[in-house]
């Protein structure tokens, strides 16, 4: 997913790579994480992370979005497969906008998909920022058609930033930091695996200092 993604974007934008220092490969307590941090020219943080568990029957990427520069939400996108077990995807929309805009592009794409089957995620300290466009599938020998909803669900979000204003990007920074210390500080699915290999401190610094 991440590989094609990334090509999409490199396409459409002027992207230069972050220097993250040892967070750009971590092996611990049976997990591998590949962690590649950029900068996208007028538009904020893109990061892509790669993670296998399992002996490998576990593996999950993920893209993370963080538009400092345009008033969007962040964009947060998962897709996990288990082998032989199942596949699972989630969209997920942050609102740390510092006012409405048109997010109709990501609805559509959820409307297309709504008869693929859905699941309801569990009740978190973020679900008061959480935007109803997020979308969670879980199913089995799902990969190929996750893959099609992670470009379209990609480009959608393309769209909302294409139509979002300009921002502070002082204020806006200061919001998606403050999503950024919400993880850590009161969790989350993958952060939480996160904060038993990397320790707090250091879970923090890669959050704060480089994915967002």
């Amino acid at each position: 997913m991440n590989q094609t993604l990334f090509t999409t974007l490199k396409q459409l934008y002027t992207i230069r790579k972050v220097p993250i220092g040892d967070y750009a490969r971590i092996d611990k307590n049976g997990f591998q994480y590949r962690i590649h941090v950029y900068q996208i020219e007028g538009i904020g943080r893109l990061s892509l992370i790669s993670t296998k568990a399992l002996l490998g029957m576990m593996k999950m990427e993920t893209l993370i979005l963080s538009p400092y520069e345009k008033d969007a939400p962040i964009f947060s996108m998962d897709k996990i497969s288990v082998s032989g077990v199942q596949d699972t995807f989630l969209a997920e929309f942050y609102d740390t906008r510092l006012q409405e805009t048109d997010l109709s592009a990501l609805a559509r794409v959820g409307e297309k998909y709504e008869d693929v089957a859905s699941y309801t995620p569990e009740s978190r300290w973020y679900d008061s920022i959480r935007l109803p466009e997020s979308v969670y599938k879980r199913g089995k020998k799902m990969a190929e058609t996750y893959e099609i909803m992670a470009e379209e669900y990609l480009m959608a979000y393309i769209q909302v930033l294409n139509e979002a204003p300009e921002c502070d990007p002082a204020a806006k920074t200061a919001k998606e930091k403050a999503y950024a210390r919400g993880l850590i500080e009161n969790g989350g699915p993958a952060i939480d695996q996160l904060k038993k290999n990397l320790g707090e401190t250091g879970s923090a610094e890669l959050f704060e200092k480089y994915l967002f």
